[in-house]
This record gives C-alpha cells, sequence and structure tokens, in this order.
C-alpha cells in the first residue's frame, strides 16, 4: 500500500518504474478508484512483438481498434483518454520482459511513447505511470519504485 501512497503523492515524479508490488490488478484497481485514479492492466505474456503490444495495449486502455495498426496512432491516442473524472492513470504491464528481449527496437519506441505520454499528463495535471511488474530478464536501467 505504501507504493500506492507515494504514487497519490507524486513522489516519485510520474514515468516507468518497475514494480514488486503483488496485489492484484483488480485491487489495485480498487484501491486507486477511491482517489478517482484509472488503472489499465496489460497482461504481457504473449505480446512479443509491436503488433501484439499494440493489440495489447488497446484492449487494456480500451482504445480504438485503429489504434493497434501503428505507433503514430498509439501515440495519439494515449493522449486523448477520457479525463472528466480521471485525476491519475497507472498503466500496469506485466510480464514486459519478452516483448523486450525479442523485439528490443519496438520496445524502446513503446517505452518512449509511453515516457512521453507520462510527461504529456503531468503537464495537464493528471499524472500517468506505467509499473512494469514480473520483470524477469533486464530492464536494470528503469528504476524501482
Amino acid at each position: 500500500m505504501w507504493q500506492l501512497e507515494k504514487l497519490l503523492s507524486g513522489d516519485p515524479a510520474p514515468g516507468i518504474y518497475r514494480y514488486a508490488g503483488k496485489e492484484h490488478p483488480a485491487d489495485l484497481r480498487e484501491d486507486l478508484a477511491i482517489f478517482g485514479w484509472e488503472l489499465f492492466y496489460l497482461d504481457g505474456r504473449s505480446v512479443r512483438d509491436k503488433q501484439s503490444f499494440l493489440q495489447a495495449a488497446g484492449a487494456a486502455m480500451d482504445l480504438p481498434a485503429y489504434t493497434g495498426k501503428n505507433w503514430d496512432a498509439f501515440e495519439e491516442v494515449i493522449r486523448d483518454l477520457d479525463t472528466e473524472y480521471t485525476e491519475g492513470y497507472v498503466l500496469l504491464f506485466e510480464y514486459p520482459s519478452n516483448f523486450a528481449a525479442d523485439a528490443p527496437e519496438d520496445w524502446a519506441t513503446a517505452k518512449s511513447i509511453l515516457q512521453d505520454a507520462c510527461r504529456f499528463w503531468t503537464g495537464e495535471g493528471r499524472p500517468f505511470y506505467v509499473l512494469l511488474r514480473r520483470v524477469d530478464r533486464g530492464m536494470r536501467e528503469i528504476p524501482m519504485l
């Protein structure tokens, strides 16, 4: 629960972090909803390349179908989330290591777009965090929450 409190306080700043919390995604979603935050859950076990990432991210975030076609569409739509009643966003991405290992260039692009989204939403007054959980290979360059 202390990690949740850290997110809600804005310390550390919104961004991409490795996350070791054990909460079930539904429980985390419920806890965040109390504070007006939205959780998107992306199960990355089948994400191995650009196409599977875009499809999984689009489904997790309930994005329009055309989002799964290319990076530009994903980048555009991730900046156009429904914000009317949302205080902040968390994308919980479990098992991202397969994607990073199998398609490192695509992972670098996805990570860059997600980092840009974190900066964009911070500028809009709505924090956006990406939490990478169940990381089993590499990614040591990404700080731990």
